[in-house]
């Protein structure tokens, strides 16, 4: 970080803004429809626009954390593992 002046500065705590391009180009091509930013819009399950196409992660959610990518991930598997057929021999 560059600042004018080349003083000294204290500070009581940082938080770094890292930033994110949201990569959902992929899910656009397959017909799911993103909002204004470009995040992908899914339903509680994870589930896109589009039947059977789910996203996690920074691709529907502005909350660039592990942690929550980690949770979408999880109730997304669910909801696919639930969408697809029972496969009983």
């Amino acid at each position: 970080m560059e600042f004018q002046s080349a003083a000294p500065r204290t500070f009581d705590r940082i938080y770094v803004a890292a930033g994110c391009k949201v990569n959902s180009g992929m899910g656009v091509k397959l017909g799911a429809r993103c909002d204004s930013v470009g995040a992908l819009i899914v339903d509680q399950k994870h589930c896109t626009t589009v039947p059977g196409l789910y996203a996690a992660g920074d691709v529907v959610s502005d909350l660039h954390q592990l942690c929550v990518a980690e949770a979408h991930g999880a109730v997304a598997a669910t909801s696919i593992h639930r969408f697809l057929p029972r496969n009983f021999r």
